[in-house]
């Protein structure tokens, strides 16, 4: 999980238990740096958990900036939004990918972020919202399951066709299932397939990011375009000014 602090160069003395070693703001802020805070967290008096406090409470935790680098593997970190990144509308009104900053076809998606703190394995629901090529990425492994379903139907769907005795109609294509890309069956390797051979037409992609796009957003997609902007600039506002 990424924490978006320079290190000082000030020095303190650690608080923790037979160590007397200087920690600077960075690290004792990451000692006790949590993604979700709950009120037992704050009763520890020791200054990096007041450090941690006083961070965590500039964030904004309406969206998160999310590391799509490692979708292939299905590694993707969250972390919620700094002031600055806020008022600059990143993560809102621009894709939440930190590699990217596009305004256009913005989705958003609830996600089921599952992460390790402290030893700890947590759960913890978080909106995203990203461009097209982006919500690819975050999508890829429900993508790829449903492009591999389909390619699957298709090669069924053809070897029916083909009649009782595997003989094609006239015109048709026989396939055989001997030398057919045994990918279908199996998951495939980091680089053989990635989210830039997706186009924005493909409709098995398009139903599974309709499938998984945030309800209030799905349920608003016959808005107009124009409208759908301007409630989205209130959104943002609202934030802003809070």
């Amino acid at each position: 999980m990424s924490i978006a602090l320079s290190a000082s160069r000030h020095h303190h003395q650690s608080r923790s238990e037979g160590s007397h070693r200087p920690l600077s703001d960075y690290a004792a802020l990451k000692s006790k740096h949590k993604f979700v805070r709950e009120a037992e967290d704050d009763e520890e008096d020791s200054w990096a958990n007041r450090l941690a406090k006083a961070y965590y409470d500039k964030l904004y935790h309406e969206y998160v900036i999310c590391d799509l680098k490692g979708y292939r593997k299905d590694r993707i970190g969250f972390r919620w939004q700094t002031q600055q990144e806020m008022l600059q509308g990143k993560g809102q009104m621009r894709c939440a990918n930190m590699r990217c900053n596009s305004t256009q076809h913005l989705r958003t998606f609830e996600v089921d972020f599952s992460y390790k703190e402290h030893g700890e394995h947590k759960r913890e629901l978080v909106k995203v919202r990203l461009c097209y090529s982006c919500s690819i990425k975050l999508n890829w492994k429900w993508i790829r399951r449903a492009k591999r379903k389909g390619k699957e139907f298709r090669i069924k769907k053809d070897e029916e066709d083909g009649g009782e005795d595997g003989a094609a109609e006239a015109g048709t294509d026989v396939v055989d299932l001997s030398k057919e890309d045994t990918r279908i069956k199996e998951e495939p390797t980091e680089g053989s397939e990635s989210a830039d051979d997706v186009d924005e037409n493909d409709k098995e992609a398009l139903k599974v990011l309709e499938e998984r796009m945030w309800r209030s957003d799905a349920e608003g997609a016959v808005t107009s375009g124009e409208e759908k902007r301007a409630n989205e600039f209130e959104d943002y506002f609202n934030d802003l000014f809070q």
